[in-house]
């Protein structure tokens, strides 16, 4: 059978709550499912999920099921998310930088809600030295010491 876009970003919402979970096996088999069902059709967007941290799920997905799309993805996403910032700077009057990539800002979201590196660690599947060594780059490129003062620098 057939899968329709519905069913395929059915199936990367199923991967996201599983990762969010911490259920990353399970995401993981979601995200393969994704694949799967996406590349015959040539559907690339849900292959954003990308953004979601180093060595990520979908990565991983894509560089076993579709390896000749992933550097197309990996572009387009760094694209949609600097234009996703411009806007949201433009609409609300922040100042939200622009200068992070996106699984940058996505650890900077993390730490700005208070997660421990453990926490953001087990979200991302890497090691707390890991999310250590990104946090310093995160503060270095914003210039800031530390999470409470990510402030506004992050959404």
């Amino acid at each position: 059978m057939k899968s329709s876009a519905t069913d395929i970003y059915l199936k990367m919402a199923k991967a996201t709550i599983c990762r969010d979970d911490g259920r990353i096996d399970e995401a993981e088999r979601w995200c393969r499912a994704v694949v799967e069902s996406a590349k015959p059709l040539g559907i690339v967007l849900p292959f954003l999920g990308v953004v979601m941290g180093p060595k990520s799920a979908m990565e991983r997905a894509l560089a076993e099921g579709a390896p000749e799309l992933l550097a197309k993805v990996k572009k387009l996403t760094n694209g949609y998310f600097r234009n996703l910032v411009r806007f949201h700077n433009r609409f609300t009057g922040e100042k939200v930088s622009e200068d992070l990539t996106p699984r940058e800002f996505y650890l900077a979201q993390c730490l700005k809600g208070g997660l421990r590196y453990k926490e953001i660690a087990e979200r991302l599947g890497v090691s707390t030295n890991r999310v250590h060594a990104m946090a310093k780059d995160v503060y270095a490129t914003l210039g800031v010491r530390g999470a409470s003062a990510i402030g506004k620098r992050v959404w």
